[in-house]
């Protein structure tokens, strides 16, 4: 049995630009990054790889974001004994970090 299979373009013109320049950007971000001493990565050659990372990447940020406003929505002050070691790490980042904010 043979199957035919049509595809549709589902792009605007104006969503295909966005996303070509898009890709673009991140070719030549990845473009030369060193993979490996002395091994340079190819970001044209790469690209769909790359692209498909940061799609995950913003899936786990923004799990981890609902996590962040669950957590302390519940919370707020991270008083609780079993968030005692975040609060402690927060502390010591902020600490670390004073003059950054000032």
């Amino acid at each position: 049995m043979r199957s035919s299979t049509r595809t549709a373009d589902w792009w605007t013109a104006e969503d295909y630009a966005a996303f070509q320049r898009k890709c673009q950007a991140v070719a030549e971000w990845y473009d030369g990054q060193e993979v490996y001493p002395g091994i340079a990565c190819s970001g044209a050659l790469t690209i769909s790889e790359n692209v498909a990372d940061l799609g995950a990447d913003v899936n786990v940020l923004k799990s981890a974001q609902d996590e962040a406003q669950r957590l302390l929505k519940d919370d707020p002050a991270l008083t609780k004994p079993e968030h005692r070691a975040l609060r402690e790490r927060i502390d010591r980042l902020f600490s670390a970090n004073s003059d950054s904010f000032n």
